[in-house]
């Protein structure tokens, strides 16, 4: 049984009229309001009034309960499912919680990867001291798939059956790949040089990246 839940104030809520529609009352609105009307003193300081899309598509005021707000609703529910609901909607608010936490690291992460990265292509920058400005070179996506994989082009055709795309590489290498290119975008803008002085000072710069990218531990 599903449960609709309302993300608000960076926390997780449900509505009384969903727990009444879950719970099986025949009038779920006129129920959801006669429990608040009896116990507000009690529930006042577990909810929220939000608005919420009907099932018209216009959106109305409906009160919603946090975790412990919405478990003191389903208590003043005398239906046979009460604790059935109960257990799903505790067990759906650690999930929401715990999905919500690994996203909120996932992004930490993500952050200090790139201030990491940042620090480590600008020393790259100055050391190598390169200068290229708009540089397209076929040889540039070969030396990246050699940088990335380990492999060319036709080493990985020849070795995986794939081509050198994303969906070809594994999850790790993509990533690497996607802040390779990244880099090396932003490397090469008000840059001067040849094509061929930029391809070799690129190549190097790459190497450098990657060598630099292996070592980050986050």
């Amino acid at each position: 049984m599903n449960l609709n839940f309302v993300e608000k104030n960076n926390g997780f809520w449900i509505s009384g009229l969903e727990l009444c529609r879950k719970l099986g009352y025949e009038y779920p609105k006129s129920q959801a309001t006669k429990i608040w009307n009896r116990h507000e003193k009690h529930l006042k300081d577990f909810s929220v009034v939000a608005k919420l899309a009907s099932t018209d598509s216009k959106k109305y005021e409906t009160r919603i309960y946090n975790e412990v707000g919405s478990r003191f609703f389903i208590s003043k529910c005398h239906k046979p499912l009460a604790d059935k609901i109960t257990i799903e909607m505790i067990e759906a608010f650690i999930k929401l919680r715990d999905e919500k936490s690994d996203k909120t690291e996932s992004r930490k992460q993500g952050k200090l990867l790139h201030r990491a990265l940042t620090a480590q292509i600008q020393l790259l920058k100055e050391d190598v001291g390169s200068r290229a400005k708009d540089f397209i070179y076929s040889n540039v996506a070969r030396n990246n798939c050699k940088l990335v994989t380990g492999l060319t082009p036709k080493q990985l055709r020849e070795q995986r059956h794939v081509k050198f795309t994303r969906e070809g590489l594994s999850s790790e290498e993509s990533i690497k790949l996607s802040a390779l290119e990244h880099y090396q975008s932003e490397y090469l803008k008000n840059k001067s040089l040849t094509h061929k002085e930029a391809y070799i000072d690129l190549k190097t710069f790459s190497a450098r990246f990657i060598e630099a990218f292996q070592k980050i531990e986050i």
